[in-house]
């Protein structure tokens, strides 16, 4: 991928960040204030967009002939480190607002929050998060989890026909429904199900841009986003802020975004500010959303106006997630990178030896 395509991608993530972003404040600003800007409720969706890009991105990774171990090391590396600090940041801002007595300070929550995994962990508790953004996270690592296996057995070749397949299966896993021994515990246990029509979907518009469009990796698409529509009312949380009708015109929007991209049609979105949200989003979308909402309602109870209120958490996150960034992710994303290759070399001096 060029570098200019990338940043119209960054532009993407950017805006979708921002997008949640303003959904979570409005939140806060109703608990505060009973008054919210209605179509701000959309915002919940941004994630469906970075689920896409993540389906699109992760097989970008995987196509340069990574290896299943190569793999683990670039998403560990990419995700934990600065998951971490920012886990240990938001415990900091609970401990201080609540004067410790949150329940979500205790050590076992914030060793489960560590992992990513603090809903399996501590199931059956819920509300496990420190951030109730992390959700996303727990649904990313079981698309990771999926491609690793694939990467494994040397399948991503026949990616189409096993996503296809994969979706056919979640498809009647839903429709047999409460037939299934626990099957509300499989939805909420693997979101993967839910969510699989996007990730797959930015899979397919990876093939279609690099290895050519075809009319079936359209029809595919058409799946996609007629199975995204039908797993509104499943574990996806858009349904408790937006109606299936306002869901299947935002998807379809988000599906049209990236049929424009692949075809280089939103070069204009190459801008410096909108490419920086998207190179700070990872950081901003795990800092902004409990720090942020602290902010907001400390600032709101010494009678501060509204609208300073959540301009300081805008300021605050962006902030904050520009520091972590680039001084946190970044540098040890290279330097854990670093590692690995030199692990690399030294194994391959000694094969050779």
């Amino acid at each position: 991928m060029s570098k200019d395509r990338l940043l119209v991608l960054d532009s993407i993530r950017g805006v979708a960040a921002f997008f949640v972003i303003l959904f979570h404040y409005n939140l806060i600003v109703f608990s505060l204030t009973g008054h919210k800007l209605d179509y701000l409720r959309l915002g919940n969706t941004g994630v469906d967009l970075f689920f896409i890009i993540s389906g699109f991105v992760i097989f970008k990774t995987l196509s340069a002939k990574a290896t299943p171990l190569d793999f683990v090391v670039s998403r560990f590396s990419r995700l934990y480190p600065v998951y971490w600090v920012c886990v240990f940041l938001t415990a900091t801002g609970i401990f201080i607002y609540s004067h410790g007595t949150d329940p979500l300070l205790q050590p076992k929550v914030i060793l489960a929050n560590l992992t990513m995994l603090q809903d399996i962990i501590l199931f059956p508790a819920v509300n496990n998060s420190l951030d109730l953004s992390y959700w996303t996270l727990y649904v990313e690592l079981w698309f990771y989890f999926f491609m690793f296996i694939l990467c494994l057995f040397k399948q991503l070749r026949n990616i189409e026909i096993i996503g296809a397949l994969a979706m056919a299966a979640c498809l009647i896993f839903t429709l047999v429904g409460e037939r299934i021994p626990f099957y509300k515990h499989i939805l909420g246990g693997i979101p993967l199900i839910s969510f699989c029509p996007l990730f797959f979907a930015g899979i397919i518009f990876y093939k279609i841009k690099y290895e050519g469009s075809t009319t079936y990796r359209h029809v595919l698409i058409g799946f996609c986003l007629l199975l995204a529509f039908y797993m509104h009312d499943m574990a996806n949380k858009s349904k408790f802020f937006i109606t299936f009708v306002e869901h299947m015109y935002i998807t379809i929007f988000y599906f049209t975004v990236f049929y424009l991209f692949i075809f280089n049609k939103l070069n204009f979105l190459d801008k410096k500010a909108l490419v920086f949200l998207g190179t700070i989003s990872y950081s901003l979308y795990l800092i902004h959303q409990r720090l942020g909402s602290l902010i907001i309602q400390t600032l709101y109870s010494l009678n501060v106006p509204l609208v300073l209120c959540i301009a300081a958490a805008v300021v605050f996150s962006i902030t904050t997630a520009s520091l972590l960034t680039f001084y946190v992710e970044r540098p040890a994303n290279r330097y854990l990178r670093d590692l690995y290759t030199q692990y690399k070399l030294n194994k391959k001096l000694v094969a050779d030896n």
